[in-house]
């Protein structure tokens, strides 16, 4: 039988640093903010125009609140799910243990909207206070890399009940208060969420490819329901599955050492 991990990690002993693209030198000034308030949509301008509210199901109103995966140390964007590009990067960050909460961090954020194409959005992230008071600072992210705020919670309930996580994560150990004020104010269940948001919905890699030849990033829905003939012989490189042995939603699968290996 083969064991099919649902979750963001696809290898999480292997994560890869990724870059998002800066655009070119005479597009490179950031978006500007024209004036709001929580009640008034941002207008971040690009040279291809407004951002808009996102069309993927799974992400926030622009003005709410919401989750960005970043690097551990700086406010770079990091996709958690991506594998190594190579043999040597994948051995090195197994005998370093970089995976899980060793290779990303999760940091609230304000959702701020999706770009026309689609293919990015930016949120609001706030840095360290200064003489200034607290800056806000823009991030370009994949969509896939953005959590529901609900998810996030998810996310951080599984990394508190790990006793070693919390005392080796300087920035699970930050978040403690804010998950602490959120779990008194409202009932955080997995399986609630589960049913609500992912009953119907595969969340898997950066790329995964259907068996249409389609390919997908982290997240992709509705879900096939029709199955494969009994008979039908799978194409080239393909293999039947018997069955699933087990079923690790993602922010299980996060913290889980061998997820997707």
């Amino acid at each position: 039988l083969l064991i099919i991990p649902v979750s963001w990690l696809e290898a999480p002993g292997t994560l890869a640093v990724t870059s998002v693209p800066q655009p070119q030198a005479q597009h490179a000034s950031k978006p500007t903010i024209a004036p709001s308030s929580n009640n008034t949509l941002i207008h971040l301008r690009r040279m291809t125009g407004e951002l808009r509210p996102s069309t993927k199901p799974w992400l926030p109103a622009p003005r709410q609140p919401c989750w960005v995966w970043l690097q551990p140390a700086a406010a770079g964007s990091r996709d958690p799910a991506a594998i190594p590009h190579n043999r040597e990067s994948h051995e090195a960050r197994n005998s370093q243990g970089l995976w899980g909460h060793k290779a990303a961090r999760l940091c609230p954020a304000t959702f701020a909207g999706e770009t026309p194409e689609g293919n990015y959005v930016y949120v609001e992230v706030k840095e360290g206070a200064d003489n200034d008071g607290e800056k806000v600072k823009q991030v370009k992210a994949k969509p896939g890399i953005v959590l529901d705020w609900y998810e996030g919670l998810l996310v951080l309930d599984s990394l508190m009940r790990s006793e070693k996580a919390l005392q080796e994560c300087a920035w699970l150990k930050a978040l403690k208060d804010t998950f602490d004020r959120e779990k008194s104010q409202r009932n955080i269940s997995a399986s609630l969420y589960l049913t609500r948001k992912l009953m119907n919905t595969a969340v898997t890699g950066p790329k995964f490819f259907t068996r249409e030849g389609r390919l997908a990033a982290h997240r992709r829905s509705p879900l096939k329901e029709d199955w494969p003939l009994e008979n039908d012989d799978p194409p080239p490189g393909w293999y039947k599955v018997q069955g699933l042995l087990e079923y690790l939603p993602p922010w299980e699968a996060f913290v889980h050492e061998k997820c997707g290996l």
